[in-house]
């Protein structure tokens, strides 16, 4: 049985975390913490195996508590419930987020997402416009080696949020030359933006050195 601990502000987004959580099979809530620091303690105490956190804590975040369990070995699995923004999502998963959901996603999302962290597996739907993104695919696709060295070059460096302008003085070319690339690597991947891309790349571990 998985144990979820819960952390949010308000009173009612705990109520429906709950209901959510007490639906899935093989879940069960571990416990409730209405602010980053209460939650940080009963990670400790409690040993959840996954974490829902909202980004609204003022004190300690959703992504920052990524950031302060991911080094502990019995660290908690994490899915943040964030807003409508790009910058964030690549906060997250550069924090360590397992899952990443809009706070407006349907109950039976939310609930696809608590199983897959539950399960060790990435879940990330930031549904712009109301349509999901993302999905929870393990492995590598083929589509990654159809990426040129550049290319994946320049995916790294979008996935670490650096903007065209950025990559640019990075890799000693211009601007129009980063777009290039930009574009082509989106349509190798099969993705719509640069979000899409990030979260494709965080994914699948295509965020370090590239040799």
């Amino acid at each position: 049985m998985a144990r979820v601990l819960i952390c949010a502000v308000h009173t009612l987004t705990r109520l429906g975390l709950r209901a959510v959580v007490d639906g899935c099979p093989g879940v069960a809530l571990a416990g409730e913490a209405a602010d980053g620091q209460q939650a940080l303690g009963m990670v400790r105490s409690l040993r959840p195996d996954v974490l829902i956190a909202d980004e609204a804590p003022p004190d300690v975040d959703g992504v920052e508590l990524s950031w302060r369990t991911r080094d502990d070995p019995a660290a908690p699995g994490v899915l943040l419930l964030l807003d409508h923004s790009d910058q964030r999502v690549v906060e997250g998963l550069r924090a360590g987020a397992l899952g990443m959901l809009n706070k407006d996603c349907e109950p039976a999302e939310l609930g696809a997402a608590v199983r897959a962290v539950t399960a060790g597996r990435r879940f990330v739907s930031t549904r712009p416009g109301g349509r999901a993104v993302d999905r929870a695919l393990p492995g590598v696709p083929p589509a990654v080696a159809r990426l040129t060295p550049r290319e994946r070059e320049v995916l790294v460096l979008l996935a670490g949020g650096l903007s065209n302008e950025e990559i640019s003085a990075q890799l000693l070319v211009t601007r129009p030359t980063v777009k290039y690339h930009v574009s082509h690597l989106l349509q190798k991947l099969d993705v719509r933006d640069r979000l899409q891309a990030a979260v494709f790349a965080y994914q699948h571990g295509i965020t370090g050195p590239t040799g």
